[in-house]
């Protein structure tokens, strides 16, 4: 089954997840981590959930260390890309009961990123988790029109695990 938790930009979806199935030996995949310095946003971090591995995927243009691409103001990492695409294909081939990819943003809906890796986590035989922007959603759908979805609103998901 192929699942998507969604919400709007910086609602908490990665906290969620994490919060969620860090702990747990069944999932695999890549989580995004927010890093944040002074309160201030200064990119992201990709975290297997496997091996536990993190390695920078974005940072601002001006706090960029390593080799990458920019896109708007972030620099996109050449090494952080790989690192996801390798936590995600290692999900797969170790047969996680659930395969996370978080998040697909505007470089996967371009066909970019992570997207290839995330193609063929939604065409595996293993459950997929799929976290992506709200605004997002649609164009994401459209990709794959053989493939059904069960959609996950973030605000109702958690609703539903404080009431459980």
């Amino acid at each position: 089954m192929n699942f998507i938790l969604t919400g709007k930009t910086n609602s908490g979806k990665t906290t969620l997840i994490k919060n969620l199935v860090e702990n747990r030996k069944d999932c695999g995949g890549l989580l995004s981590l927010p890093v944040f310095e002074n309160g201030k946003k200064i990119g992201s971090d990709g975290f297997d959930l496997i091996t536990k591995g993190k390695k920078k995927l974005c940072r601002l243009k001006e706090m960029a260390d390593f080799d990458g691409f920019q896109r708007g103001k972030y620099v996109i990492g050449f090494d952080g890309l790989k690192f996801g695409e390798e936590a995600i294909k290692r999900a797969l081939e170790n047969n996680k009961r659930f395969a996370i990819v978080d998040e697909i943003g505007p470089l996967e809906i371009e066909g970019k990123g992570l997207m290839d890796a995330t193609i063929k986590a939604v065409k595996s035989k293993s459950n997929t988790l799929l976290v992506i922007r709200e605004r997002l959603l649609d164009d994401f759908l459209k990709k794959f029109p053989e493939r059904t979805f069960t959609i996950l609103r973030k605000e109702e998901l958690e609703e539903k695990i404080v009431i459980s």
